[in-house]
């Protein structure tokens, strides 16, 4: 609010998402909430809680494109 810049979506704290939550995240009109979760495939419906995958930085890039949903394929870094 002091910053004039609307807050359109949530980051649920740790990633932890509970349903009560995620029920509060709609009803306060967010556009989209994100957590930590197992897949990076979203849809239209998992918006209330789009799940992002943590990167720690350490791994290497052939262990990075393996986490993504095509797995690297068609990249020039996949064999």
């Amino acid at each position: 609010k002091k910053l004039s810049v609307p807050i359109e979506t949530f980051a649920y704290p740790f990633g932890a998402y509970l349903a009560e939550l995620g029920t509060r995240v709609s009803r306060a009109a967010y556009l989209g909430g994100a957590g930590l979760g197992p897949s990076a495939v979203q849809g239209l419906g998992s918006l209330p809680y789009m799940s992002r995958i943590e990167i720690r930085g350490d791994e290497a890039l052939s262990d990075f494109l393996h986490l993504l949903p095509w797995h690297g394929e068609g990249t020039p870094f996949c064999g």
